[in-house]
């Protein structure tokens, strides 16, 4: 009766532990992926600054700012964007806008991605977290992001 107690404990004790470390690598996996579109977006918007030859993104013109550094991505409450210099031009900056809610529903996509996951490891092969492995997790990472 003892041992049997103890080892339900014990299950309980380590489904528990497990359940927390996989919110915690899920979480740091979703702020990888969120720096990841950020990273992605102000790469694409500083190509885009060279060469002004996509539709992706909006141009404008507006006047300098003091405390805003060129190159660098600004989070604004509809858009972000990045400022460049236009040559010979002191006063005037261009400014390469990208609309927030694009951007929101990439990092929705993401959410719906790692919900996926974590759902389909929680419950892959048996009904308990336990059975779970981190070759499992990433093998199902792979998979929902190869259907995207």
């Amino acid at each position: 009766m003892r041992r049997r107690f103890l080892l339900k404990s014990f299950r309980s004790i380590l489904h528990k532990q497990l359940s927390y470390f996989l919110t915690f690598i899920f979480y740091n996996y979703y702020r990888l992926e969120e720096e990841h579109l950020r990273e992605e977006l102000f790469l694409e918007m500083k190509n885009y600054s060279f060469f002004l030859d996509s539709d992706k993104f909006d141009v404008d013109i507006t006047s300098k700012v003091d405390g805003e550094n060129f190159y660098e991505l600004y989070f604004n409450g509809t858009r972000i964007y990045i400022l460049v210099p236009i040559p010979d031009d002191t006063e005037s900056v261009l400014q390469i806008i990208y609309p927030l809610s694009k951007y929101s529903v990439e990092i929705d996509r993401v959410k719906g991605i790692l919900s996926k996951t974590v759902l389909s490891t929680i419950y892959s092969g048996s009904s308990n977290i336990v059975s779970s492995s981190p070759y499992i997790l990433c093998t199902h990472l792979r998979r929902a992001y190869s259907h995207t």
